[in-house]
């Protein structure tokens, strides 16, 4: 496909963010503005110009059906590499399973029922509370990077409305883990927790996963928690070949 027929159908801002070479870039527009649209022809720009290698792509999205989407489009527009990309969780999923693969190790499995851990956890330690309301507030302290000592003083400056206070919470996240631990099991923040501290302790495999990606693409970053954005961060190593797809109003 040539550049002209790449870029057909686009109004000048959606060309313009297509094809501008700056970088890092952040493209702000607003919902049904084509972000999506958008993002997967600066994709395939980028690699019919030569300025990206697909087999170096990494595409971020924040559901399955929108990496599937995003996948869609660009065989569309004629790219058959294969690209790189998935939801946060995913690739962290597929990274630690080739590390696994790489060093002899168990790779992750992933609990078939978290409520029903988290029901357990209640019994086990008689906190009297909702299961889906303990879990809800252990996934956003955990997505937030709270540790339990923070968790007050975290749900009192955003004034949250917690279902467990901090003793409770402490003693539950505990339990929690602790039986996840027995059972060999992991949760998705656990592969995103555990990416995190693979790439900042061992320096080799944070440069095989630099290396192997290269170009770095997010979409619906307004959508961007704090422990996918040290992910992220990671990933990237400072290098300024990163592109963002948002609409902070959406957020």
């Amino acid at each position: 496909m040539d550049s002209d027929l790449l870029l057909r159908g686009l109004d000048p801002e959606q060309r313009h963010a297509a094809t501008t070479d700056a970088s890092p870039l952040v493209i702000v527009a607003a919902a049904g503005s084509g972000k999506t649209t958008v993002l997967t022809r600066r994709i395939a720009r980028r690699i019919l110009d030569g300025s990206a290698d697909a087999r170096h792509v990494l595409a971020l999205t924040f559901t399955r059906d929108a990496a599937g989407e995003l996948r869609r489009r660009l065989r569309r527009l004629d790219i058959r590499d294969p690209i790189e990309s998935g939801t946060f969780h995913a690739v962290s999923l597929r990274l630690l399973r080739d590390r696994a693969l790489g060093t002899g190790t168990t790779p992750p499995v992933i609990v078939p029922d978290r409520l029903r851990l988290v029901r357990e956890v209640l019994t086990e330690t008689k906190v009297r509370c909702e299961p889906h309301q303990a879990m809800a507030d252990i996934d956003w302290a955990r997505a937030r990077l709270v540790s339990p000592d923070q968790y007050a003083n975290a749900v009192r400056d955003v004034r949250r409305r917690s279902a467990l206070g901090a003793d409770a919470y402490a003693t539950v996240l505990a339990r929690y883990e602790a039986l996840k631990r027995r059972r060999g099991v992991v949760d998705f923040d656990d592969l995103l927790g555990e990416l995190l501290i693979q790439l900042r302790r061992d320096a080799t495999f944070a440069d095989v996963v630099r290396w192997r990606f290269r170009h770095l693409f997010v979409d619906e970053v307004q959508d961007l928690n704090p422990l996918q954005f040290a992910v992220l961060e990671q990933i990237r190593g400072g290098r300024p070949d990163v592109c963002l797809v948002g609409d902070p109003r959406q957020a």
